[in-house]
């Protein structure tokens, strides 16, 4: 019998056939299969929105601008009031070890709310003969296209190699990974709804031709952040209830040079000092932790 509820597009285009085995059952009302099937699709990690919005972060300059705006852009897509050749379809995330490149593709993904598929170069590679990552590569963007309107993440795309600088004895193994790429890449008309956002740490090292027209044509790169952002990123990891009448600045200022998530680690760490002396985190705590034990300056 049909179900009383209506069945979510983006549902049935996350199932498996294993998923509807766990699900249907002829003992369960049809309302209460697609509530089960709900609840095994919301445990998949593409639709996992944890941690913050694109709205809250700090320090993202340009490329949270650009997120920003397709945010807006996916909204309307999904409304069927913005057609795919209007929508920007890829970017290149450039930036230090730290910044929060992987953050960002996740904000992206849980500010528009459309599932986010994270793959990386290492993944792909993670076969021992070049066929396995041909088709790790494919099942990417084959699960992308299923899952669309998406964000597909790809990190370490330096790990691809510059067909320019391959010597000899790789040339045709790394030739035949980065065709098939570019033709992935390349294949726009083929993969409506599907945003393709990339990352590197050496933008320099990628193959010109992913970075053309059509392709990852838009290139931002992430810079560390001021002080100022970073008191907002001290802000955002300490919460509302800890230190709120408390002026940052003075840790932002201690910290600068530093990332993100160096800034993540040393607020956990600053709790967990805390906690193991049975007292509330006071500011400093945060400063031992930022100056690593080491003494501040003299008043």
């Amino acid at each position: 019998r049909p179900p009383s509820v209506t069945v979510d597009e983006q549902l049935v285009r996350a199932v498996d056939i294993s998923d509807l085995a766990l699900s249907v059952r002829s003992d369960r009302t049809a309302d209460d299969c697609i509530k089960r099937l709900e609840r095994i699709v919301s445990t998949k990690s593409f639709f996992d929105h944890r941690g913050p919005s694109l709205e809250v972060l700090a320090g993202y300059g340009e490329a949270r601008e650009w997120g920003l705006n397709l945010v807006s852009d996916l909204r309307e897509y999904r409304a069927g009031r913005l057609d795919w050749e209007s929508m920007e379809k890829g970017l290149l995330l450039a930036g230090a070890p730290g910044v929060g490149k992987t953050q960002f593709a996740r904000a992206v993904a849980k500010s528009a709310d459309v599932p986010l598929i994270a793959t990386s170069v290492a993944d792909w590679n993670a076969s021992a003969y070049l066929s396995g990552t041909l088709a790790a590569i494919k099942e990417s963007f084959s699960r992308a296209r299923q899952l669309a309107p998406c964000i597909l993440f790809i990190d370490e795309l330096d790990g691809i190699s510059d067909r320019a600088t391959l010597a000899s004895d790789y040339r045709e193994y790394w030739t035949q990974i980065v065709n098939l790429l570019l033709e992935q890449l390349a294949g726009v008309e083929d993969r409506p709804g599907v945003v393709v956002i990339g990352a590197t740490n050496h933008p320099d090292h990628i193959d010109p031709a992913i970075r053309r027209a059509g392709r990852l044509d838009r290139t931002i790169e992430i810079e560390l952040p001021d002080a100022k952002n970073l008191a907002a990123i001290f802000r955002f990891h300490l919460g509302g209830d800890v230190l709120p009448k408390v002026d940052l600045m003075p840790a932002a200022l201690a910290g600068l040079g530093k990332t993100g998530a160096d800034v993540e680690a040393w607020v956990r760490r600053a709790k967990s000092r805390a906690r193991r002396a049975k007292q509330d985190l006071v500011f400093d705590d945060l400063l031992h932790e930022i100056r690593s034990g080491r003494e501040g300056p003299p008043e």
